[in-house]
This record gives structure tokens, C-alpha cells and sequence, in this order.
């Protein structure tokens, strides 16, 4: 497995033991205090990226696209539970690299890939917040939608195997095998939304992990530290 899938594992066994330990409002404050941690280090490390993105006018107009998207559903009012809802499943699907192969046969191979887990994560997030979200004959459409979005995630794996390392094949499907845990598990215990935020900021804080001990010891320790202290202030 991949570094970033053994982050899931402990993102989850970390969301899993604070609830036990808990309650939601206590998950709350140290989600919003991470959300406000992951946000300024967001602009911190990208500040680079966005002042080079902002002299090119192509990029520049797709930023004001987002941001006038973004106004929009702030003015209609959109619900958070969909918005964070569309944002924490295409990250979960677009943080994995299921990598890049050469041919028409295998890039559409791949791309199948990727839309099927776009469905299967979306419709575990509907799913799992159906007691919130959705109708008791919904919920039972997107039950039967998401099964079938499973059955289309590993037909195309295995449609792609030829190609794909096995840690690929692992990455490419373990959040979905673990979230298919999840489902199961919500018709014994609800599974909240703070949750799933929670989980969405704790991964996020450890994604860049990797990366910056690549840097070296002091990109890494300026992180960690930078991470701790906002962290604090936040909570």
C-alpha cells in the first residue's frame, strides 16, 4: 500500500476512537479548529502557486469561474452538507494516482476508474447521511445505486489489472472497500456528518507529510510545527 492509503487507515481508527471518546460537539470544535488550521496553511504553502496562477489569464478567469460559482451558492443558500459533499469526494477520488499508461485502451481504462469511484463515494456520502439527507425510498434508490456503482469500480479494476501494479489496485479501491464497512456499519450506528468532516481534515492535514520529508528534516519540522501551532490557536 501506498503511504496515503495507510493515512486513511489511520484517519479512520483516529475518527473512530475520538467518537468513542466524544461527543459531537466536542468533534465539532476540533473540526472547525482543524478546517481553520488546514485553510491557512492552505494559503501559506500555495501562495506561491497562486501568485504565478493569477499572471496567466487562462487560469485567472477559471479562478473567477470557482469563486462565482461559490457566490452563487452561497446566495441560493446551498446546503453545506452538498457542497462539502461534492468537494470531499472529488478530493478522496483525485488524491489517489491510479498512475498513467501509455495507449488510447488504457487511459480510458483508467478514466472508468475514476468515474466509477466518483459514484461509489458519492452515493456512500448520500447513503450515510440519509437519515439527514434523503427520503426512506430515496435512500433505498441509492442503495441500489451504489451497489451498482461497486459492481462497475471492480469490473473496470479488473478490466485494468493488466496495467496495474497491485499497491495501484489497492489504493485504487481500499477507501471504497472500507466506506462499504461504513454502510454496513450505519444500520446499527449512525455515522454522523461532523464525522466525515472530521475524517476529511485530518487526512488533509497528513497528505503533505510525504512530500514535505522529501524536502528534508526542516520543511518537514516547519510543518509539523506550523501545523501544531495553528492547530492550537484554532482550538
Amino acid at each position: 500500500m501506498s503511504s496515503h492509503s495507510y493515512m486513511r487507515l489511520i484517519c479512520i481508527a483516529t475518527v473512530i476512537l475520538l467518537s468513542a471518546c466524544t461527543d459531537d460537539q466536542i468533534l465539532f470544535t476540533i473540526a472547525l479548529a482543524m478546517g481553520l488550521a488546514h485553510y491557512f496553511l492552505s494559503v501559506v504553502y500555495s501562495r506561491t502557486q497562486i501568485s504565478a496562477a493569477l499572471e496567466r489569464t487562462e487560469t485567472t478567469i477559471k479562478a473567477a469561474g470557482v469563486m462565482s460559482v461559490a457566490l452563487g451558492m452561497y446566495i441560493a443558500k446551498t446546503s453545506l452538507f452538498w457542497v462539502f459533499g461534492i468537494h470531499h469526494v472529488l478530493n478522496e477520488v483525485y488524491m489517489v494516482n491510479t498512475g498513467e499508461c501509455a495507449g488510447s485502451e488504457n487511459e480510458k481504462a483508467l478514466s472508468r476508474i475514476r468515474i466509477s469511484r466518483i459514484l461509489v463515494n458519492g452515493l456512500v456520502y448520500l447513503f450515510l447521511l440519509r437519515l439527514v439527507l434523503l427520503s426512506s425510498r430515496t435512500s433505498d434508490l441509492v442503495l441500489l445505486g451504489m451497489l451498482a456503482s461497486y459492481a462497475f469500480l471492480f469490473k473496470s479494476i479488473i478490466a485494468a489489472r493488466p496495467f496495474l501494479s497491485s499497491r495501484q489496485i489497492i489504493d485504487a479501491c481500499l477507501l471504497e472497500v472500507l466506506s462499504f464497512s461504513l454502510v454496513v456499519i450505519s444500520f446499527v450506528h449512525r455515522i454522523s456528518f461532523i464525522q466525515i468532516v472530521l475524517y476529511h481534515f485530518i487526512i488533509w492535514t497528513l497528505y503533505p507529510l510525504p512530500k514535505m520529508r522529501q524536502k528534508g528534516t526542516t520543511a518537514l519540522a516547519t510543518y509539523v510545527l506550523l501545523s501544531a501551532a495553528t492547530l492550537a490557536w484554532a482550538l
